[in-house]
């Protein structure tokens, strides 16, 4: 959720099969070209991810922003959870 022109907030709040969901590593590419990457919980542990978790992104994000999510499960595997453009 896009906040204004200088915070973006990501909020995870549960779904099917999230109780493996271990990590979620978030990159936000704002408008001016920027990456940034912070996760969520840790693929390392054994402690399924938070409910419900968020994660504050704060800069330069007017224009238009990405946001990719990769989440990494108990299981060993990851896969992309969000792909999108705010």
């Amino acid at each position: 959720m896009k906040t204004g022109n200088s915070q973006i907030l990501v909020s995870f709040v549960g779904g099917p099969g999230m109780d493996k969901l271990l990590e979620m590593e978030i990159t936000l590419t704002g408008s001016p070209g920027k990456s940034r990457t912070q996760p969520i919980g840790s693929r390392l542990g054994t402690t399924p991810v938070q409910v419900p978790s968020s994660l504050t992104f704060t800069g330069q994000y007017s224009g238009t922003n990405h946001v990719f999510i990769t989440g990494y499960f108990s299981d060993g595997t990851h896969k992309a959870v969000l792909d999108t453009d705010l």
